[in-house]
């Protein structure tokens, strides 16, 4: 089954249930993070479309946690991002993406 995330929000919030299938945070909104989150909860190919030349900072900091939760977006699963000219700042706290699959 191939699906896709059409991150609609800037902001840099968790999403409300991994695992769900459904990418949104508790206030119902598709960020990057969550997009992420749900994604590496499916064994699925999974494309996450960007906005075109937005800007999506990471705020949620935070190290050595590996499921997304904060710092930077962990690629557990076979997930695919449309960028459309969009960048991901990390914000000098940690690297933007960790994947052990090779881009």
């Amino acid at each position: 089954m191939l699906s896709a995330f059409i991150v609609d929000s800037p902001l840099d919030q968790p999403d409300a249930n991994p695992g769900d299938g459904i990418a949104a945070t508790a206030s119902g909104e598709t960020t990057l993070r969550a997009a992420v989150q749900e994604a590496n909860a499916t064994a699925d190919q999974v494309t996450i479309i960007l906005q075109p030349n937005a800007t999506y900072q990471l705020t949620l900091f935070g190290a050595g946690e590996d499921f997304s939760a904060s710092g930077d977006l962990d690629f557990r699963g076979n997930i695919v991002v449309e960028g459309n000219g969009a960048t991901i700042d990390a914000m000098g706290a940690d690297r933007a993406i960790d994947s052990p699959y090779r881009f």
